[in-house]
Parts: structure tokens; C-alpha cells; sequence
């Protein structure tokens, strides 16, 4: 049975259509937060609507990447009388444009995944975080990856991204924590979802995975939204400027 962790609380999440957005998205629902599932394309709400949620969330289209779109949603948030608590910041690209090593990576691809992947979370705090601020009361949490803080072979622009998301967490952490506003990074491990299926089904790829990974499996969304939970709930309230890695053990090598 739910403890409703997260009475009272209103949430905004980011890239909610699908993988771990949308995981988060119902874990939050039902531990009795109101959520703004935002995405640019459209969310398949039916499950939702089936659970009981209806009157517990509203779906938003947002570009993370316009500072246009993110104006936009300030309008709405006023227009319902809401105050936002928390601020999942989990939207990113991960293409196979976006997975060539530094030389054959192209700037268009660099400017496009930027955009999104980085810029797209430094939008959502400078918008967000004002409202927090308003308040004293906020958490933030942004997701990086393991690979966030560790290079690999490719997906230069994706490390790049990622990395940057890790230490303006810490800054944001820093410059905002006198106002009770909290800001952390979590770094998830190989995740099952509709970004990397593709990649999963090439030839040997998941076993490859699956074997470095120290609990053995590759893990799914539902493992890191459990952690997003807990950085969204106030018994983290002591908790600001940390990196959550949820990766089955990978770091630890």
C-alpha cells in the first residue's frame, strides 16, 4: 500500500511519454502528487485514465529546448493557481547520429543534441526555479547518465551533454540551496525503454550488457524512478547537490 510520499506535491516531468518519464510519471501519481507530464509529442494517457488518475494529471506539449515553449507553460502553471514542487528534468535525445565517436560526430548533430539533452535542463531550471524560490520549497531532479561522469568508445556529444547536466546540478545546488530549493543529478546504467530498444536488438549488444553489468541484468525504468521518488520526496530534505547512480553495480568497476 502506498504511503503517499508525495501528498500535496506538484510535479512538472519531463519527457513523460514514454521509458522512465513515464514511469516516474505514474509512480508519482501514485504516491499522491499532481503531475504536469509534459513531451513533445503526444502521451498515451489511457492507461492512466483507467487507474483512477484523471483529475490527477494534465498533459502538456513542451520543447524543452524553446525558451518560447517553457514561457508558455509559466502561463498555464498561472492560469491553474499551481505552485511547482518538484521539477524532473529527464527529456533527452540519444540517436544514432548521437553515438559516433568526436571526429565523425557532426556539428549539426552536436547543436541538436545540445540543445535538448543540456540546454533543454538548463531551460527547466531557470524557469522552474524562480517559482520554487517564490515558495522556499523545492527539489529538482535531473537526469545525467553513468556516462554523465565516464567516457566510452562513442557518443561524444551524449558524454558531452550528460557531463555538463552533472555539474550544473552542483552549481544550481549551491546557488540556490538558501531557499530551501534542492537540486540533484541521477545517473541511471543501461535502461530497457523505447530509446535504446533499438539498440538492445542489434546482435550480441544486450548480452554485451547484460554481462557488464555486475547485477547481470540491464536494468528498467521503474529501478531509477524509485531513486527519482526519493529525491522528490521530503525525506530527502537534507539531500542537495548529490549524484544518485542507479546502474546495477557499472560505476563500481
Amino acid at each position: 500500500m502506498s504511503n503517499k510520499r508525495l501528498k500535496n506535491k506538484i510535479a512538472l516531468i519531463t519527457g513523460a511519454g514514454s521509458g522512465l518519464g513515464y514511469e516516474t510519471s505514474k509512480l508519482f501519481l501514485s504516491e499522491g502528487s499532481f503531475v504536469y507530464m509534459s513531451d513533445i509529442n503526444p502521451i498515451d494517457t489511457n492507461e492512466l485514465i483507467e487507474n483512477g488518475y484523471k483529475d490527477q494529471f494534465k498533459e502538456i506539449s513542451l520543447d524543452i529546448s524553446s525558451k518560447l515553449a517553457w514561457q508558455e507553460f509559466l502561463v498555464i502553471l498561472k492560469s491553474d493557481k499551481k505552485n511547482i514542487n518538484v521539477l524532473v528534468n529527464n527529456a533527452a535525445l540519444s540517436n544514432p547520429e548521437t553515438r559516433w565517436d568526436l571526429i565523425n560526430t557532426s556539428e549539426e548533430i552536436w547543436e541538436l543534441a545540445m540543445s535538448v539533452n543540456s540546454t533543454g535542463v538548463f531551460l527547466g531550471m531557470k524557469n522552474i526555479i524562480p517559482e520554487m524560490i517564490k515558495n522556499k520549497d523545492g527539489s529538482v531532479i535531473n537526469v545525467s547518465s553513468i556516462f554523465g561522469k565516464v567516457g566510452s568508445e562513442m557518443g561524444a556529444v551524449y558524454h558531452a551533454a550528460k557531463g555538463s547536466v552533472t555539474t550544473l546540478t552542483k552549481a544550481a545546488a549551491i546557488q540556490y540551496a538558501s531557499s530551501n530549493v534542492r537540486v540533484n543529478s541521477v545517473h541511471p546504467g543501461f535502461l530497457e525503454t523505447n530509446m535504446t530498444k533499438k539498440l538492445h536488438n542489434k546482435p550480441g549488444v544486450r548480452e554485451q550488457r547484460n554481462k557488464s553489468t555486475p547485477l547481470g541484468r540491464i536494468g528498467n525504468p521503474i529501478d531509477v524512478a524509485y531513486g527519482i521518488l526519493y529525491l522528490a520526496s521530503d525525506e530527502s530534505s537534507w539531500v542537495t547537490g548529490s549524484e544518485l547512480v542507479i546502474d546495477g553495480g557499472y560505476l563500481a568497476q
